[in-house]
């Protein structure tokens, strides 16, 4: 009898020390799986620091590129968009650099002469006049007064492209109203060729309408 019972207690032990085993290289396992997956969830671990109210900006840090990619890609598929962004962009480049801090009188005028030209420039170049790009620099040289093109190449852009004959009046307008009108002036005969060029290009517009 006392062999029996000790018969069934080495059989007891040996059971529970299979469990044990067993549990134990489960339990090894997950560790291995865990602290193998554990370095990439750590990195990828976002911890609050602090509760926003509502209309609040997180305290992140977001990278030039992942603002400027998707609206790149954006305005690749919407010309609308593109339009707006290339406009949009100039003119903020524009003020930031003319600064009265920074440049005297002189330097001023250089830099907005040296825009002028480039705006010319795309506008004689361009052979398809692209609506969008045409639009977008009309609306560089009406945000920006001391940007200013030959009226003829703004008289050019809405015979090839109607869409923009009314941009091209107002700017034109805009223009106009900066040059007095003084006889004899040098910028009298500016005021003048300015407006025969306005008055060509509204009467392109109306025969224009008239046949279409």
């Amino acid at each position: 009898m006392y062999q029996n019972f000790e018969d069934d207690f080495y059989q007891h032990i040996l059971v529970v020390n299979k469990k044990i085993t067993r549990i134990w290289r489960i339990r090894t396992k997950k560790n291995e799986i865990y602290n193998s997956v554990r370095p990439g969830t750590v990195s990828k671990q976002v911890s609050m620091l602090r509760q926003y109210r509502v209309g609040e900006l997180p305290d992140i840090e977001i990278k030039h590129s992942d603002v400027i990619g998707p609206l790149q890609a954006l305005a690749h598929r919407d010309l609308d968009i593109f339009r707006i962004l290339f406009s949009t962009l100039f003119i903020s480049i524009y003020d930031a650099t003319w600064d009265k801090t920074i440049m005297d009188v002189n330097a001023q005028n250089e830099y907005s002469n040296s825009m002028s030209q480039h705006i010319q420039t795309i506008s004689n170049a361009t052979t398809s006049h692209f609506p969008p790009l045409i639009s977008s620099c009309l609306r560089i040289c009406y945000e920006i007064p001391d940007i200013k093109i030959d009226p003829l190449a703004i008289r050019k852009t809405g015979e090839i492209s109607s869409t923009e004959e009314s941009m091209g009046i107002t700017l034109i307008e805009q223009y106009l109203t900066l040059f007095p009108t003084q006889r004899g002036s040098k910028k009298n005969s500016y005021y003048k060729y300015w407006s025969r060029c306005r008055e060509q290009t509204t009467m392109d517009r109306i025969s224009i309408s008239l046949y279409n």
